[in-house]
């Protein structure tokens, strides 16, 4: 499965465009099998051949925070992990996502990336 498919990428705003907003839409969950990650856009751009995601993080070990990163698909690489697209999850407000994770995860301590 491609990791972010032209068509979804282009609905989903470009870096900078939404951090005024309070409630941000999500467009996209990435996940891995592996520690529990999950990653929620908000933002994408392509910089010099390169993805950049700004959105919410959510791991096992750690619970939550805001995260920047280049080319998620690079982590296959550097840590041995794999990271797929969640094709079920459908874009919602990210109070929505943070509500979902409360109920679904046993609370841990918020880091901010």
């Amino acid at each position: 499965m491609e990791l972010l498919p032209h068509e979804l990428g282009v609905q989903i705003p470009k870096l900078y465009r939404t951090r005024q907003e309070p409630d941000p839409m999500v467009w996209v969950r990435f996940c891995s099998p592996i520690g529990n990650w999950r990653w929620y856009i908000i933002e994408c751009e392509q910089v010099d051949r390169v993805l950049i995601f700004y959105g919410w993080m959510i791991h096992s070990a750690e619970r939550g925070g805001r995260f920047i990163r280049t080319d998620l698909a690079s982590m296959r690489a550097y840590f041995g992990i794999s990271i797929e697209r969640d094709p079920a999850f459908v874009a919602w407000q990210l109070s929505e996502v943070q509500q979902r994770e409360r109920e679904t995860q046993p609370r841990k301590e918020a880091r901010v990336w």
